[in-house]
């Protein structure tokens, strides 16, 4: 009884990871009560979603024109991020064909999963943008894509994004 709060179990040894698990409550023999266990109960956690927020500007590095990309991805919480998990970014200048630009690892910043790519603008005036996280053993794959309009006043990229919320 101790390692449960509100029905929750609280150990050290809980499983996050993707899988079939099962469980058993036991309840050691003391003075006043005799030993016993559960019947087993089977349950599986499953692959979970994540959202991807795409902030960026442009800036002045000398003499050329280039675009910061921020890639945040929301929804992990209680589970690490697989190693090597990475982001890919593709742009593509207003033809509808999108360019790899890189691929990055995602790393812990100021407490968030980022990459952040670093690429000379685009010659346009208009263009979109893509991200694409790749599949892990924890997380399903998922593609954003954003618009960043340089004349616009405000040269932010419009964040539009629902943060899930995962018990």
């Amino acid at each position: 009884y101790r390692n449960l709060t509100n029905g929750q179990y609280l150990g050290e040894n809980a499983p996050v990871n993707t899988g079939n698990y099962s469980v058993t409550a036991s309840v050691a023999e003391t003075e006043m009560y005799t030993a016993a266990e559960s019947e087993p109960v089977e349950f599986t956690i499953e692959k979970r979603d994540v959202v991807l927020v795409i902030t960026g500007k442009d800036k002045i590095d000398g003499d050329i024109a280039k675009a910061e990309i921020t890639v945040e991805v929301l929804g992990t919480e209680g589970v690490d991020l697989d190693e090597g998990s990475e982001l890919t970014l593709y742009v593509s200048e207003g033809s509808g064909e999108y360019s790899k630009i890189a691929t990055e690892k995602i790393e812990q910043i100021d407490g968030r999963d980022v990459a952040v790519f670093s690429f000379t603008s685009a010659s346009v005036n208009h263009y979109d943008v893509k991200a694409v996280f790749a599949e892990t053993q924890n997380f399903n794959s998922r593609t954003a894509e954003r618009s960043f309009d340089k004349n616009a006043e405000e040269r932010d990229l419009e964040i539009i994004a629902e943060h899930p919320e995962y018990m």
